[in-house]
């Protein structure tokens, strides 16, 4: 708190040289920046500078995102009990990977939901890691550890480009949500989980 106000002080009078006789900030106050010389005037003139900060850092935040992807961050936050840090990095990851064809903003977000419940540090008796569940086996050579596949901006940039490339070969998109569940192999050889199909297409809806 105390090198804050050490900062807002030296704004204060970096202030006054740049702007005279405005009465906001005199030679004063620079002098007695080092000091922390407490006057109520400068009180007052480090808290509206504390508050001004506040609510730039809040605007700031507030622009990152429209109104409807605000709206999917507290859906995550919410129904499970994510925390806002998180639910931020992934909406925001999933606005950067989204390809216009596919997999779409909201092809990524139903499939992190179906898999993981938005859960960064998932995994599964089979292996799977992290929020969109990738086998360490499948993909250690695009990682440096396994611990990596934990990284939300990894793991879904590693997700979403197995997805696109799934989709590649099936040019579907229901089917390539069942090859990325069954794996290549196993959809090439007829294996189809309908069931994971219907639930990524229903939460689909929840990121519209």
């Amino acid at each position: 708190m105390q090198f804050r106000k050490y900062i807002i002080l030296l704004v204060l009078a970096l202030l006054a040289t740049v702007i005279p006789n405005t009465g906001y900030a005199t030679q004063e106050d620079a002098d007695a920046v080092p000091e922390f010389i407490s006057s109520d005037k400068q009180d007052a003139d480090v808290d509206a500078i504390g508050d001004l900060i506040a609510k730039l850092e809040s605007q700031q935040q507030q622009d990152r995102f429209s109104s409807k992807e605000e709206s999917h961050i507290e859906y995550i936050v919410n129904r499970y009990k994510i925390s806002r840090e998180d639910a931020e990095a992934i909406v925001e990851n999933a606005k950067k990977l989204a390809d216009p064809v596919f997999p779409k903003y909201s092809d990524i977000l139903a499939v992190i939901e179906v898999e993981s419940n938005f859960n960064r540090k998932a995994s599964s008796k089979g292996n799977c890691l992290g929020l969109m569940q990738l086998k360490y086996a499948y993909h250690k050579s695009e990682v440096k550890s396994r611990k990596e596949l934990f990284d939300i901006a990894v793991n879904m940039r590693i997700a979403t480009t197995y997805l696109s490339d799934l989709f590649s070969q099936v040019n579907n998109s229901s089917l390539s949500y069942s090859s990325f569940n069954t794996g290549l192999g196993a959809f090439q050889k007829g294996k189809r989980n309908r069931i994971y199909m219907a639930r990524v297409n229903k939460a689909k809806h929840n990121f519209v």
